[in-house]
């Protein structure tokens, strides 16, 4: 049950960042948290807590130097990808 109930926390998790652009700015180049939040006016923290989640979940990859990334699965949530899923995304 936890997971049907976690489930929707996290489309609701990558409907956000989508909407924000997140994925489009990390095609250009990894960031952190606070350029990605000064990039899309969203709360730094809250960001951070998000991506980190969404990073647990495989969403995105973070590495040492605290730069998230995308990885196979986060490339088609970016406007340019062949099969782009970004507009389901934001849609959730």
């Amino acid at each position: 049950m936890m997971d049907k109930i976690l489930s929707y926390c996290r489309s609701q998790g990558i409907g956000a960042v989508a909407r924000l652009g997140v994925p489009d700015l990390l095609a250009e180049r990894p960031r952190t948290a606070a350029e990605l939040a000064g990039a899309t006016g969203a709360s730094e923290e809250y960001l951070q807590r998000m991506m980190r989640a969404l990073t647990v979940e495989g969403v995105f990859d973070l590495d040492d130097s605290g730069e998230f990334r995308l990885n196979a699965l986060s490339e088609g949530l970016t406007t340019d990808h062949p099969r782009s899923v970004r507009w389901l995304a934001a849609a959730m």
